[in-house]
C-alpha cells in the first residue's frame, strides 16, 4: 500500500496520509486523508484491530464526524470500519462500537470455508464514494485475499437500504460485468456481489479486495491487449 500511494504522490502531487497505528492522537490533526490498512490477513484481523484501538474510540469518532476528512479501509481495515459503524453509516445500519448494534452489516467467513486468494473482476456502481468519482461503469481486475470477506447483513431491511441507497459501490462481477454471487467470480459468497461499503456522504470507503496489489502492469496476471 505504501508503494501504491508513493506512486500516486509522484504522479499526482502531494498526498498526506495518516496511519493510525503510528500515533492514535493524530486523529485530531489537520490531515485530510486517513489511511487504514493492514496486511496481516489474520483470522479476526478486524476484531484485533478494533480491540487495539478500543481506548481511542472517541478520537476515531471525532475524526469520522469531521467534514474535511476521508478514510479508506482495505481487507482487515474494511472489517474494522464495519465494526466501528463507519460504513454503511449510522443513518443506515446502526453503529457497532459500544453496544454493538445487531443490525450492523459486517464481514464474516467465506462461504467456501477457506482462505481465498485470487485475481478477480469487480464493477464500480453509481455512488457518492469520492474515491470512485468518475469511475462509474468501469470493470477492473483486482487481487483479493481473505478468509473472512463475505458481506453479512443480519437485517434484510438494512441490506435493502444499503443496495437501494447506492452504498455498495463495488461488486464482484462475471465476465459480462454483471454483479454475481457465483464462485469463483465472487470468491466469498457476498450477496449481490458486494465487495465494498461507503458512507452516505461518500467520504469513507471500506473494501475487501486489494487494489494496491495491482497498480503496476506487471502485477496483473492478465489484462486486455488494448
Amino acid at each position: 500500500m505504501s508503494a501504491a500511494f508513493y506512486a500516486l504522490v509522484l504522479n499526482h502531487g502531494t498526498l498526506q496520509c495518516l496511519i493510525f497505528l503510528v500515533e492514535p492522537s493524530l486523529c485530531n490533526s489537520s490531515m485530510g486523508l486517513f489511511l487504514l490498512v493492514m496486511y496481516s490477513t489474520l483470522q479476526k484481523g478486524g476484531q484485533l484491530l478494533y480491540d487495539s484501538i478500543s481506548l481511542f474510540l472517541d478520537q476515531f469518532q471525532e475524526f469520522y464526524n469531521r467534514p474535511d476528512t476521508c478514510s479508506l479501509g482495505v481487507c482487515d481495515g474494511c472489517q474494522l470500519m464495519a465494526l466501528l459503524g463507519w460504513v454503511p453509516g449510522p443513518q443506515v445500519g446502526g453503529v457497532h462500537g459500544v453496544g454493538r448494534d445487531p443490525s450492523q452489516p459486517c464481514f464474516v467467513h467465506n462461504e467456501s470455508g477457506c482462505f481465498e486468494c485470487r485475481f478477480t473482476s469487480v464493477t464500480i456502481k453509481d455512488s457518492l464514494a469520492i474515491m470512485f468519482k468518475r469511475m462509474e461503469g468501469s470493470t477492473l481486475g483486482v487481487w483479493a485475499a481473505h478468509g473472512e470477506g463475505r458481506a453479512y447483513f443480519p437485517d434484510n431491511s438494512v441490506k435493502d437500504s444499503v443496495l437501494n441507497s447506492n452504498l455498495a459501490p463495488l461488486r464482484y462481477c462475471d465476465d459480462d460485468g454483471k454483479p454475481t454471487k457465483v464462485y469463483p467470480f465472487n470468491l466469498n459468497g457476498s450477496p449481490q456481489g458486494v465487495a465494498a461499503h461507503c458512507s452516505p456522504d461518500g467520504r469513507h470507503l471500506a473494501m475487501m479486495p486489494h487494489p494496491e496489489c495491482c497498480f503496476l502492469l506487471w502485477q496483473f496476471p492478465w489484462y486486455p491487449k488494448h
